[in-house]
């Protein structure tokens, strides 16, 4: 008797649909996938490794990571800490003179999580609800200013201790909301001038507007995500605001606002994924799905984690990204330090939820453009020779060539690719720790880092270091269509075989109940001293 799973597209589901056999997600779900990707087309590979950037000005502190994209070939990320921002741009820190170039802010390490903030080319502005808004521009490099926006007729609302919570561009406008005061406030500046709140006598359709939200209870805006309109997410609900009309542009004469649904929102920047505008819901255990539709004429919030309920037990997600290339991927890290994955591609059916471990804990996550796909960068908070360290690290691109020398799969890992040596320095971050290395592309016993180097037993010239981790997929309990029908559940069943479809592969282990054979490709045919081709 034979079955036979054709894909993972349902990802890891939840422990609760184990006897949902009839279920039609189970014949292609998981009940365990860990520091795997999940790819759309049903496969998955091995995620990329971590890699090194920097240590944070100070690592007793937390901090976050915001991205700032002028174009795809001029990302930069910013490093978010105690009253300072540093820069990070083509997978390295940005220096002044041998120093991390930085400048200074007014935010403390307790603002940090609450700033807001939305950008046009050259110009971020930035808000919190403790701050007058600041306005971040570049001019170079290592060339940045943060200055407090001086705004023409500041709305008389806005005071010490009583600023906007939020930020948002739509319409050719900039709106802000989540004043302390006025929770449910949104105003919006002229057409084209972001700093002007000014209005005419009498009104023209240019001028700037104020719309208060009506609703049974005070509900502060906590986030304004632009699509067709402007989604608005509350302490208890979610609106679409807009025009008067289903195609009007706002004016001050020409405002509505409709709320859709009731579940209100995380104090968490939604994702948004072409005209979908997904949140983590207000107790930041539940991602949803805000769209539109056709069936009930109106917005909808479909639980997304629903299939993967397990996933916050006891835990809730504190922050989440995008990352559209390769794969359509929503990052959302967990309060655990766990880093959760949701491969999201609506037009094929595919919502399937990955786990990221490592030794650490993830405490932030964030995506910008980078050279060959869009890079997820990260701050880990690790503990490294007995110290409590945090690291800016970003996800390799996945792996992609023909052979293993550019295979990068371990954690925190740096790479040396020049003349033959056996000697590797600059591996300071991991002093004390055992490592793992690739060496030419074959896996070379684990080291000790010693004076922030390592020795190998051989010469070579492309070397990978870092720390090491585990991938694991665990299936569902097998069901299998019996002649007589009924079903296998509950049956004793030996396994005897089992055959793997692999895709550009080394290494590996297969079994049940914690006993594993390794996967063996090294062949009497492949040269010695060198590694095997990978299989497929």
């Amino acid at each position: 008797m034979r079955t036979i799973q054709t894909n993972f597209t349902a990802g890891e589901l939840s422990p609760r649909l184990t006897a949902r056999v009839d279920f039609e997600k189970y014949a292609n779900g998981l009940s365990a996938l860990e520091n795997f990707i999940l790819h759309p087309h049903g496969g998955v590979t091995r995620r990329p490794g971590f890699r090194m950037v920097a240590e944070v000005k100070d690592s007793s502190k937390t901090v976050r990571l915001i991205p700032f994209v002028f174009s795809r070939t001029q990302a930069y990320m910013l490093e978010f800490g105690d009253q300072y921002i540093r820069f990070y741009m083509d997978g390295g820190q940005i220096e002044d003179a041998g120093s991390p170039y930085e400048i200074a802010t007014p935010y403390l390490e307790a603002d940090i999580s609450a700033i807001k903030f939305c950008q046009s080319a050259d110009v971020m502005y930035l808000v919190h609800p403790s701050y007058a808004p600041r306005k971040l521009s570049r001019t170079g490099h290592t060339s940045w200013t943060l200055e407090t926006v001086t705004f023409t007729d500041q709305p008389t609302e806005w005071d010490t201790d009583n600023w906007p919570g939020t930020v948002s561009f739509y319409e050719q406008r900039l709106a802000f909301s989540g004043v302390p005061s006025h929770p449910q406030t949104i105003w919006l500046s002229k057409t084209n001038e972001y700093e002007n709140f000014s209005v005419s006598d009498p009104l023209v359709e240019d001028d700037a507007a104020t719309f208060t939200l009506v609703a049974n209870e005070v509900n502060a805006v906590l986030w304004m995500q632009p699509s067709k309109k402007l989604i608005v997410g509350t302490v208890g609900g979610e609106w679409e605001f807009g025009g008067g009309g289903a195609n009007d542009p706002v004016t001050p004469m020409s405002v509505n606002a409709m709320r859709h649904t009731t579940y209100g929102v995380a104090d968490i920047q939604p994702v948004q994924v072409g005209n979908i505008v997904l949140y983590v819901q207000r107790k930041g255990r539940k991602l949803r799905e805000f769209s539109y539709s056709l069936e009930s004429d109106g917005y909808v919030a479909r639980d997304m984690s629903l299939l993967a309920e397990h996933l916050t037990v006891g835990r809730s997600f504190v922050d989440a990204t995008y990352q559209q290339d390769p794969d359509s991927i929503i990052w959302l890290v967990r309060s655990d330090g766990t880093l959760c994955g949701l491969t999201y591609l609506p037009a094929q059916k595919v919502y399937g939820w990955h786990r990221h471990t490592t030794k650490g804990e993830f405490e932030c996550v964030a995506n910008i453009p980078g050279e060959s796909e869009d890079e997820v960068w990260t701050v880990v908070k690790r503990t490294i020779n007995g110290s409590a360290v945090r690291y800016v690290e970003f996800l390799d691109p996945q792996f992609a060539a023909v052979d293993t020398t550019t295979a990068f799969f371990v954690d925190s890992g740096l790479s040396y690719d020049g003349t033959a040596t056996q000697t590797v320095t600059g591996l300071d971050h991991l002093e004390g720790e055992t490592v793992q290395v690739l060496a030419d592309g074959a896996v070379h016993p684990d080291c000790v880092v010693s004076s922030g180097q390592i020795t190998l037993n051989r010469s070579v010239s492309v070397i990978h270091a870092g720390l090491g981790y585990e991938s694991s997929l665990e299936t569902l309990p097998l069901e299998v269509n019996l002649n007589e029908g009924g079903t296998v559940q509950g049956k004793i069943k030996r396994i005897n075989q089992v055959t793997l479809r692999l895709h550009n592969t080394l290494g590996g282990y297969v079994g049940a109940d914690g006993i594993f054979d390794e996967i063996y490709y090294r062949t009497s045919a492949d040269v010695m001293g060198a590694p095997p081709a990978i299989f497929t």
